[in-house]
């Protein structure tokens, strides 16, 4: 890939720019892929051996038997491949600044982001899966559906942060790029200076409303001044 220009560079961060709608999206996405990672290193589950034990023994996910790790592993390996599709997001982004023109990227923006949701939500079935196969290190016989504990629960928030706002980000940029919206439209800053620069532009346009009037003698000059000066006083 060909090196960015300095203008090119700062379009680049500009969509990806945490004030924007899109930039701060996929920020949360990238947030819910670090948490999903961190959860699958917590202990993942909970049992209790016995039922007088009040005792809560903790499961990860590399202390289950090898049939339940090798489901479990197939899952996280999903979750992988849809961070490596989320970097090759980026990189269609990338060439898009370098080439807009030749490079219309909003359907394989939005396909990716399809394709991640359906990963994730493999993953997060197959690891869901996985506690069904576990047995108790107490007996080699008996089967125990096991609790989810810290480790699965951040492993789903995020998996679901990771999903949703990057398809939610992928939308917005694909409007983007199609011209559909402008970046400024997206841009938290941008959207409140461009109401206030609608209300200045609409001033003039009352005011010369009112001066017609005053010219066709439907209204007196004490009326126009003082709707003038209410006008001036409200911008």
């Amino acid at each position: 890939m060909k090196k960015m220009t300095d203008q090119q560079t700062e379009q680049f961060r500009k969509l990806n720019a945490p004030n924007t709608y899109p930039g701060l999206f996929g920020l949360i996405s990238i947030l819910g892929a670090l948490l999903s990672l961190i959860g699958a290193a917590c202990p993942f589950f909970s049992y209790n051996p016995t039922n007088i034990d009040d005792l809560k023994r903790t499961v990860s996910l590399f202390e289950l038997s090898s049939s339940a790790l090798a489901v479990a592993l197939i899952g996280l390996l999903l979750l992988v491949v849809a961070i490596l599709i989320r970097g090759a997001q980026t990189s269609m982004l990338m060439k898009y600044v370098q080439d807009p023109e030749k490079r219309p990227i909003g359907k394989r923006l939005m396909t990716a982001s399809v394709l991640i949701v359906v990963l994730a939500l493999l993953s997060l079935l197959l690891v869901q899966i996985s506690s069904v196969f576990y047995v108790i290190p107490e007996s080699d016989f008996l089967w125990l559906q096991l609790e989810s504990d810290a480790g699965s629960i951040l492993y789903y928030i995020g998996i679901f942060l990771f999903a949703a706002f990057n398809l939610a980000s992928c939308f917005l940029w694909k409007r983007c790029t199609d011209g559909t919206v402008t970046l400024e439209a997206l841009t938290f800053a941008g959207r409140k200076a461009g109401a206030e620069k609608a209300g200045e532009e609409s001033l003039p346009a009352q005011l010369a409303t009112w001066k017609k009037l005053l010219d066709d003698g439907t209204i007196t000059q004490e009326e126009y001044d003082r709707k003038k000066e209410e006008l001036l006083r409200k911008s």
